[in-house]
């Protein structure tokens, strides 16, 4: 089972084409954004990638080349100042496109947005010095709308197939909980399902089979699954999901502190010398993470045949219950914010 659990459980998003926007602010609200879109890595002159790929990369390049960037037209529409524009790499082998620009204020980031589907603003917090960033959604992203019935078909299956895998995973749990003698043997039989009918009774067999058939099912929907036909791919599969249809990122002024932020917004690792937050994104891998059952441990955590002290799981009540979860950590929230306390606080937004 390791291998294939570990396929689920880690993502493997990896797009052709993918867009990350940074935005810097300094303590009047004026906004720097530097957008990068970055390209999979190959040659695209020597078949390298697959030809999906190679032509989603060279429809970016040609509408650069022609002039006819998105971003560089949203630039244009905001009254961004010094803008600039680089591509990094080869024709045969790009890296990058870099744009950089001035706003005079976040607002102003919603004309420059290709697909803008959040009013954002800074205002004034309740506390003197305090700062708010808000971010109002209004749509989802592109990918989704294009997508939805598709993609609602295919979250209804996937949380089907789930809710059966979840429900075997407790009936493993609520054995092993009262059978403690049995537990290293079940864990060693998952880890190694050739030997499930040396280590476990016929009772353990099934349990521990269900459990492996319903990590099985569920590859159906996971990118690492390899397919004879790309075409019977899920469309999720292939998706990520965010507040934003590129990773959006904001850097906050020099001397904010006590800095919050809403569920969905994560503070970056990356060393920097000032705080930078950024939206989540999840791939639909992840997805299974995110929305299993409490239990203790994680069905994950199993992979490792290390000897647990005790098994406990929290079951789900029905296939509904797992698709509105789903459906609750895909989509954008309705309002996001970013707050911080500011010595010279920005002007508030009209």
């Amino acid at each position: 089972m390791a291998p294939a659990l570990l396929a689920l459980c880690l993502s493997c998003y990896d797009p052709a084409v993918h867009d990350r926007v940074m935005v810097a602010l300094d303590a009047s609200g004026a906004a720097q954004v530097t957008v990068t879109t970055f390209f999979k890595k190959g040659d695209l002159t020597k078949g390298e990638l697959p030809e999906k790929d190679r032509d989603e990369i060279q429809r970016v390049l040609d509408r650069y080349a022609l002039g006819r960037d998105v971003w560089l037209a949203g630039f244009e529409r905001a009254g961004a100042r010094a803008v600039t524009h680089r591509l990094e790499g080869s024709e045969s082998r790009p890296e990058a496109i870099v744009r950089e620009a001035a706003l005079d204020g976040v607002e102003s980031l919603v004309a420059a947005m290709p697909d803008a589907i959040a009013n954002i603003r800074l205002m004034a917090g309740d506390e003197p010095g305090r700062v708010v960033m808000q971010f109002i959604h209004i749509d989802v992203p592109e990918p989704v709308r294009v997508h939805r019935r598709r993609i609602q078909r295919e979250i209804a299956a996937w949380s089907e197939t789930f809710f059966t895998l979840s429900s075997r995973q407790c009936d493993l749990y609520d054995y092993l909980a009262v059978h403690p003698d049995r537990r290293r043997a079940a864990v060693g039989a998952l880890v190694e399902p050739e030997r499930i009918d040396e280590m476990l009774d016929p009772r353990e067999t099934a349990l521990v089979r269900g459990v492996l058939d319903g990590v099985e099912a569920m590859a159906a929907f996971s990118a690492a699954q390899e397919r004879d036909d790309e075409r019977e791919q899920p469309v999720i599969a292939g998706m990520s999901f965010s507040a934003f249809e590129p990773d959006f990122c904001v850097t906050l002024p020099e001397g904010a502190a006590d800095v919050t932020a809403s569920a969905g917004l994560q503070k970056s690792t990356e060393a920097a010398d000032r705080e930078t937050w950024c939206f989540e994104r999840l791939a639909t891998d992840d997805l299974l993470e995110r929305v299993a059952p409490e239990s203790d441990p994680p069905l994950s955590a199993l992979e490792a045949g290390v000897p647990i002290a005790s098994f406990s799981c929290r079951r789900y009540d029905d296939e509904a219950g797992v698709e509105a979860r789903v459906w609750e950590t895909i989509l954008p929230r309705p309002v996001y914010e970013l707050a911080w306390r500011q010595v010279t606080a920005p002007a508030s937004g009209p």
